[in-house]
């Protein structure tokens, strides 16, 4: 019986250390910012706050369409400036920046980072990725930001992508917005406080820290 309640409790306990918590902003408006990679526009970044509770930054996703470049107005260039669907692979990164002194992201804060990777399933589709380096922890109540980056990254030719767009305050009341950067090195951002947002994806997870003292304690009991 004591065996039986001991492995309740380590159940229950690697339960709660492994629990996490997901931000997501959905593209509800479906496709819209583009285009998104090494020669097009290089970053795009769109705001959140961090919650209290999980602090560490575990995953990074979001929806990503492919394009690929083309002449305006032909065949098939639906977007109209100088991008088709289909085809793109860019290689990106996801990270999360802190807040500048512009309100804005500031590329001086990476906090975390995914690997590079290129995308190109047809389509928009949500891409989820680790984080690699970094996570936190984040400040709750603090405003954040997800970043998808291509600074740096792969041959700048017949490559981009659409992003999801997300509306307002439709599922968090936090006034989120979208920048991006047409910077080569990611510094400057041409785009400031637009709507909609982009829409991303922020998994948060906490591991529950159990003093040795007190699990200590807990192993005595069931000798």
């Amino acid at each position: 019986m004591k065996k039986l309640l001991l492995i309740g409790i380590m159940t229950l306990f690697v339960a709660s250390a492994y629990a996490d918590t997901t931000i997501e902003k959905p593209p509800d408006l479906g496709l819209y910012w583009y285009p998104l990679g090494n020669g097009g526009t290089y970053i795009y970044a769109d705001s959140f706050v961090a919650p209290f509770g999980d602090t560490n930054v575990a995953i990074l996703g979001t929806w990503l369409a492919p394009l690929r470049s083309a002449p305006e107005g032909s065949i098939g260039n639906t977007l109209g400036t100088g991008f088709i669907t289909g085809g793109g692979n860019s290689i990106v990164r996801y990270q999360v920046w802190g807040t500048g002194g512009n309100g804005g992201p500031d590329y001086t804060q990476v906090l975390a980072s995914t690997d590079s990777f290129a995308a190109d399933q047809a389509g928009l589709t949500l891409y989820n990725k680790p984080v690699t380096s970094g996570g936190g922890p984040l400040v709750p109540g603090t405003k954040y930001w997800f970043v998808a980056t291509a600074v740096g990254l792969g041959d700048p030719f017949n490559i981009a992508y659409q992003t999801g767009g997300h509306t307002q305050n439709s599922v968090y009341p936090d006034n989120g917005t979208f920048w991006y950067s047409n910077d080569v090195n990611g510094q400057f951002f041409d785009g400031q406080g637009l709507t909609p947002e982009m829409a991303f994806r922020v998994v948060l997870g906490g591991p529950i820290s159990v003093d040795t003292e007190s699990w200590g304690g807990i192993k005595a009991l069931y000798r």
